[in-house]
């Protein structure tokens, strides 16, 4: 390695651009531990070449401080001594050098460390319910003397949760906290709130969803797989005090969700709909004390990788089909259907979601099993409404529509909300269009997990789809903290012996899967729970950083180990074993 210049040497032709944490950009109340630091350098010499780096920090708005010069060509994950406090906000800047000099200041990044579980003081907090009936709805009042200059939500569920405060909507995140091992993980999002707080009365309001924690789930359709109890946790900071937390203190009733389900969709009645909720004062009839549920509070940490999102809408054109009014977006997207509609109190208008058609020009629902991909709405006036559901996602192209006027209809796509970091374009036509397919399947399936499909009753984390597209994957966007984020269920979910499950998180019992009419157990199959060291190899590769191994290795290791017990002194696996071999039926 070339000596490093003089401090004070300067070359003006290099710049360092870019730096980033490997949580990406704009999240708030990241991991307090094991931050990594990225950057891009670029110079308007051809020939210049890196042979250092400096990394600058301090507390935000202060100045930073420089560590010494490192002499290292790096500029990937590189890693930042000790730990952030909770709820620190650390700034950071780097300069490159080449052999002539070093390059000026980045633009500083800016740090906000979250808090851990056991250092929060709110409750999960819930009404007593059953699965797939009416959704929750918590509130509770409070008063600040004047508006604060900061203010933080602390927001997690089992299950889902949509929070308001003031009547707006907290967040444009999606699915909260998104899907994780919650037996042992479950994400706490950081939210900026201070622009929706006032001096006086505040209002806090959250709806709470069963989503992947209680609903009806898997191909076997089982209820309450990690829990019978969903709840929400809240706390919100303002100037560095606790202002509001979820306690028993707070009212538990419930709204115009009359049911929310991930694979069958949402059943809404407006007419239950009491907007005086988000105010002051309000005394719903049925409201009661909210029960505290009891949930061990290390299994909070705060989210590492980027939420759900909208990442785009597409018009839908509707034309008559049946006495129907069918919807085409022109392809196919993960999400759902926005609405507006004209018609009268009372009705009820009816959505239903398909990826193709049948050759009859109806919509092709076989394939999607039990789940029934479809948004009812009883209107609750007459004149126009506009509808979108909660907590629920469809993989479609198409939508019929009965019950009232279709005015307008937007497709509305959702995805976890990674960057794009390629682009393509040639001359033939159909090579782009094949891009642009394997693009937006990344997008309609990369919904919190890695997925194998958007529409049908499964949406799992297959891991031999994740293992067979993870390169390609990491090419299109920005993926390295997705796959961190879900390789650490991969290894919570693997086995004692080193076994790795087919899906990730780990939903599926030997009687889920009956092969022959036989229980199957669905650990360590071939190509599947290859995931383990195949994923973490990709995500190296595409990404440069060392924190993928070394924090995978571990499992990574086991699986092999598991693998060479089995296979014993061959160097395959028994002939007797279940496999899923090739899994696309021609037919």
């Amino acid at each position: 390695m070339t000596a490093l210049p003089s401090p004070t040497a300067v070359d003006a032709t290099v710049r360092a651009l870019g730096l980033r944490s490997q949580h990406g950009t704009g999240l708030l109340g990241v991991p307090r531990a094991g931050l990594r630091l990225s950057w891009r350098a670029e110079s308007d010499d051809r020939d210049a070449r890196l042979v250092g780096y400096q990394v600058a920090e301090g507390a935000e708005g202060a100045e930073l401080m420089p560590a010494e010069p490192v002499a290292d060509s790096r500029t990937v994950g590189i890693a930042v001594p000790g730990e952030l406090a909770p709820r620190e906000r650390r700034a950071f800047s780097v300069r490159v050098a080449t052999p002539r000099g070093w390059s000026a200041w980045s633009e500083p990044l800016v740090v906000e460390a979250g808090v851990d579980g056991p250092e929060l003081e709110a409750s999960v907090i819930g009404a007593d319910t059953l699965a797939d009936g009416p959704v929750p709805v918590l509130r509770t009042e409070f008063v600040l003397g004047e508006v604060p200059t900061a203010a933080r939500l602390r927001l997690t569920a089992l299950g889902l949760v949509d929070a308001w405060i003031n009547g707006v909507r907290a967040t444009d995140a999606l699915l909260t906290p998104g899907w994780t091992s919650y037996q042992e993980r479950i994400l706490v999002d950081t939210l900026d709130v201070t622009s929706l707080l006032r001096a006086g009365a505040n209002v806090i309001v959250l709806a709470v969803a069963d989503g992947w924690y209680r609903g009806s789930f898997g191909f076997a359709r089982r209820q309450g797989i990690y829990g019978d109890r969903t709840g929400a946790l809240a706390q919100l900071e303002a100037d560095g005090a606790i202002v509001a937390k979820t306690d028993a203190s707070w009212q538990a009733g419930s709204g115009p969700l009359r049911s929310a389900s991930i694979y069958d969709g949402t059943v809404t009645d407006l007419r239950l709909d009491e907007p005086a909720v988000h105010e002051r004062g309000f005394a719903g009839d049925g409201w009661v004390a909210a029960s505290v549920v009891d949930v061990d509070s290390a299994r909070f940490e705060p989210r590492s990788a980027p939420p759900v999102r909208v990442v785009a809408e597409l018009p839908m054109a509707p034309t008559p089909h049946g006495g129907r009014t069918r919807l085409d977006g022109g392809q196919n997207l993960s999400g759902w259907v926005r609405l507006v509609v004209r018609g009268r109190a009372g009705d009820v208008v009816t959505v239903r979601h398909a990826e193709v058609l049948e050759p009859s020009g109806d919509l092709h629902v076989k394939a999607l099993r039990s789940a029934k991909a479809t948004d009812v709405y009883t209107l609750d006036r007459d004149g126009e409404h506009t509808l979108e559901p909660a907590f629920t996602f469809h993989g479609f192209r198409y939508a019929d529509v009965e019950g009232a006027e279709v005015v307008s209809a937007t497709a509305v796509a959702i995805s976890s909300d990674l960057a794009p970091r390629s682009t393509f374009a040639s001359s033939h036509e159909a090579l782009d269009r094949f891009h642009s397919n394997v693009f937006w399947s990344q997008r309609d399936n990369f919904v919190s997990v890695p997925t194998d499909c958007p529409q049908r009753d499964e949406r799992l984390g297959w891991t031999g789809d994740a293992q067979a597209f993870a390169a390609t994957a990491n090419t299109l966007m920005d993926t390295e903290s997705f796959w961190m984020s879900w390789l650490r269920d991969l290894e919570i979910d693997q086995t004692d012996s080193g076994g790795v499950p087919a899906v990730v998180p780990d939903i599926i019992r030997p009687q889920d899967m009956l092969m022959g009419g036989v229980p199957t157990e669905n650990m360590g199959r071939a190509g599947w729970a290859d995931a383990a060291t195949i994923v973490p190899l990709a995500v190296y590769e595409s990404y440069g950083s060392t924190e993928v191994l070394a924090r995978q290795r571990s499992s990574m290791r086991r699986w092999v180990e598991h693998l060479r017990r089995r296979a014993g002194d061959g160097v395959v696996l028994p002939g007797g074993d279940f496999q899923f071999g090739d899994w696309l039926d021609p037919d």
